[in-house]
């Protein structure tokens, strides 16, 4: 939503980045330079970000870690290139079976590095302006066409319905409480929200508090699956970012109700009941992947989804050459069992 220099750089595929959101990865490398961020619940009771660059090209962005199942979705929806440190063989096959453009460090280690003085979890490290030539060279990058958000630099209420429109000035995400609470409140000087993970300030390593123009809280259903993830037997959530769901986003100070929408090939369409486009603020996005059954705390209340979604039929028709098409995986309310809960 803000200008650029060249508008070619609109037209480079984006880098999808897994960057580690434990407690020893922060403070992480680059995140205020990303174009969008997804945060999502992984196992361990931690939360992980698949972060999208495509205007800025930093020489360090860490720690890179692994991918998840959601990044066969995400990669696909933004036609990016998904930057990661491998995965448990499960993931990884999943991956080989989308056709999408995998920098996983293990087959294409160029544009990585370690840094020194880090722990091995946290010592991974990538450069995107390396990890562009490496596209370039392979004939991977440029000609991307991707569908944006609407855009608007005010946010006009009055002509939006009562009942989709409350204030928002402090946002509070139940992720668990220990290691991965996240909390945005709005800065009236800036027109931005500022970040804080477990209570404490969320830091960019290169400097600054990390903040965003709009935070989206995107609900999704999670699905607990036997694809075991580390020695220790710990397990891997399937999320559905797929399809249809309920979709709220947080700008100005204000919270604007409505739903998120793909049919995976494409990025996701944000809209109103009506159909109607939600005004995202230009600048910078962060989503934050939620269960449908999260309770978030808006300016000290806490505010639930209601009502149910859509099931749908599609099953992967095949498209008119032949090929099995992305199937539109609809968000179902499967429950959820031993996945992570608020407060663990």
């Amino acid at each position: 939503g803000l200008p650029v220099s060249d508008p070619a750089i609109l037209h480079r595929r984006p880098l999808m980045v897994r960057i580690g959101n434990d407690p020893e990865a922060r403070p992480q490398v680059a995140l205020n330079a990303t174009d969008i961020v997804y945060e999502e619940l992984v196992e361990w009771w931690v939360t992980r970000f698949s972060a999208i660059f495509l205007t800025n090209d930093p020489d360090t962005i860490a720690p890179i870690r692994s991918a998840r199942l959601i990044n066969q979705q995400l990669t696909v929806q933004y036609d990016a290139a998904l930057v990661n440190s491998g995965g448990s063989d499960e993931v990884r096959w999943e991956l080989s079976q989308t056709d999408i453009v995998n920098l996983d460090e293990f087959y294409v280690p160029g544009p990585y590095f370690y840094r020194p003085n880090e722990g091995w979890q946290t010592r991974l490290a990538f450069d995107a302006t390396l990890g562009r030539e490496y596209l370039d060279r392979e004939g991977l990058d440029g000609n991307v066409n991707l569908r944006g958000f609407s855009f608007s630099d005010a946010l006009d209420v009055s002509t939006l319905p009562a009942d989709v429109v409350s204030d928002a000035k402090t946002v509070t995400i139940p992720y668990p409480s220990q290691t991965s609470e996240a909390r945005w409140e709005y800065d009236d000087a800036t027109g931005r929200y500022l970040r804080f993970t477990t209570d404490e300030p969320h830091m960019d390593f290169n400097g600054g508090q990390v903040s965003a123009a709009n935070v989206v809280i995107y609900f999704a259903d999670h699905q607990d699956t036997d694809i075991v993830e580390d020695s220790a037997g710990a397990t891997s959530i399937r999320i559905i970012v797929n399809g249809f769901g309920p979709a709220w986003l947080v700008r100005d100070g204000k919270l604007l109700k409505g739903n998120w929408e793909t049919d995976g090939r494409e990025t996701p369409r944000f809209i109103f009941g009506d159909g109607s486009p939600m005004p995202f603020k230009p600048g910078n996005t962060w989503v934050e992947v939620v269960p449908l059954d999260y309770a978030i705390e808006i300016d000290g209340a806490t505010q639930e989804f209601e009502g149910q979604i859509p099931a749908d039929d599609s099953t992967g028709d095949t498209d008119d050459t032949g090929n099995e098409a992305a199937p539109v995986i609809a968000p179902t309310l499967t429950p959820i069992g031993a996945r992570p809960q608020p407060g663990n």
